[in-house]
């Protein structure tokens, strides 16, 4: 007889079971990102901090674990097949707690998930469940310590194959492990102070005072970053905009773009506004921003985000935020564009796993001529001796180095420029610099990015 569950953790199983379900069922053409799926369940049980923090966990981590989770299971099954999604996400949701997650003991896992199941239509599967999930309690130490170690590389650590052998062929292998490896492990909280409202000594004492463990970044000289595992909105200085949310990666993209007071800048693929507000800050409040952005949806958190942060510059959001499609004409207007451009998104994979899940090979291809396409379009927007910063969070040479080089040339005019002529002076930046002038950010130090800088003649 199992032991009593409590009704939290009941609660968190099936929320997490569910949210799972509906990103498992939703063909991959429908997709949204994984987060809102767990909103959707999380938001309205009213759950506190800790226990929103467990379904996101249970959640993020199954999907970062999937392939290994689900081969796993498989061997335990008797036809290798699943009943249906719902008893996949439990199965899943199940095995990740069980190997995964030492604060949770196996039999309470096991107990709250098989209880969590039964509150659904299919309860009358909690049997197969309940023996699958104590199936692998039982054999979790040899599983651990002796089956996945042995295991190929893709399957250990729950990679696609196509993925592996891709990044295999362009690597050494010993970086391939190192960012396999960093890719399944949780990201630090890393936040860019606004230097217009606190200084980051300051901001750190704050931080301390308030009970957290926080350090300065080793690569931005305004990053932060946060121990604890939290939702930044709880944080002291959110709502008076004292910091954002952004990797050390993301934040060297403004300092590379070396925005001054008065410019005229373009930011061609602003999304949600990290980058626009980082701009706006290193602007001093003078100047003018046009940010594009297709998403009505990304347009609104963006306009959010600039307030909240209290970027001062002007910032321009043309109605029609596709900048491919823009017909006002923009020639020579800008001294500085950056385009932080669509891309496959493997080099943040740790903070985004179903990212592995949702990409094809094909879509390299596809994106690199709409990245080059985007680059060609707004060149001409650049004044003469202005700037531009192409970025993209990958590591792939079609989205990034031989991209770089087909532009510069066939685009007269394009000048490649060494990214070191504007990056901080941080020690630590120094080893993500090629030889050709470009900056390759790698994890674990940082997300994976890839920033190039091209003047205009």
């Amino acid at each position: 007889m199992g032991r009593p569950s409590s009704a939290k953790g009941l609660g968190t199983r099936l929320a997490a079971g569910k949210a799972l379900g509906a990103w498992l069922s939703t063909p991959l053409s429908r997709r949204l990102p994984l987060g809102e799926y767990i909103e959707d369940e999380v938001g309205p049980l009213g759950l506190d901090q800790r226990d929103r923090a467990l379904v996101h966990e249970m959640v993020v981590g199954t999907v970062r674990w999937l392939l290994l989770l689900d081969w796993l299971i498989r061997e335990r099954l008797r036809s290798k097949k699943y009943p249906n999604s719902i008893v996949q996400s439990f199965l899943l949701i199940g095995a990740y707690q069980i190997l995964m997650l030492d604060s949770i003991p196996p039999h309470a896992a096991i107990n709250e998930t098989v209880e969590a199941l039964k509150k659904t239509r299919l309860g009358r599967l909690s049997g197969l469940l309940n023996a699958v999930l104590r199936g692998i309690a039982r054999e979790r130490d040899k599983l651990l310590g002796e089956v996945i170690p042995s295991l190929p590389l893709h399957l250990r650590y729950s990679h696609p194959q196509w993925m592996v052998e891709r990044w295999s062929r362009a690597m050494d292998q010993e970086l391939v492990k190192r960012i396999l490896k960093a890719n399944n492990e949780r990201p630090p909280l890393t936040l860019r102070v606004n230097f217009q409202k606190v200084k980051r000594s300051v901001f750190l004492r704050r931080l301390k005072a308030s009970g957290y463990v926080a350090r300065e970044g080793l690569c931005s000289p305004s990053s932060v970053i946060v121990e604890d595992r939290c939702d930044p909105r709880v944080l002291p200085g959110f709502d008076e905009g004292l910091f954002a949310v952004q990797d050390e990666a993301a934040q060297l993209v403004g300092y590379c773009l070396d925005p001054r007071p008065g410019e005229c800048v373009l930011d061609a693929c602003a999304g949600v506004g990290g980058k626009t507000a980082h701009i706006g800050e290193l602007m001093g409040g003078s100047g003018e921003i046009w940010a594009f952005e297709p998403s009505l949806s990304r347009r609104q958190l963006l306009r959010s985000n600039l307030e909240r942060l209290g970027v001062k510059a002007k910032v321009i959001l043309p109605r029609d935020g596709d900048v491919l499609n823009y017909t006002g004409d923009l020639r020579g207007q800008f001294h500085k564009v950056l385009v932080d451009a669509p891309c496959s998104g493997l080099g943040i994979i740790r903070r985004h796993p179903d990212i592995k899940w949702n990409r094809r090979p094909g879509d390299i291809d596809s994106l690199s001529r709409l990245q080059l396409r985007l680059l060609s379009h707004v060149f001409k927007w650049l004044r003469p001796n202005g700037r531009l910063v192409y970025a993209t969070c990958t590591y792939e040479k079609e989205e990034t180095s031989e991209l770089i080089r087909a532009f510069l040339e066939g685009q007269e005019g394009a000048i490649p420029l060494d990214i070191s002529e504007v990056l901080p002076n941080m020690g630590h930046c120094e080893k993500f610099i090629t030889q050709e002038g470009f900056l390759r950010c790698l994890p674990p130090e940082t997300d994976g990015f890839f920033v190039a800088l091209i003047g205009k003649a």
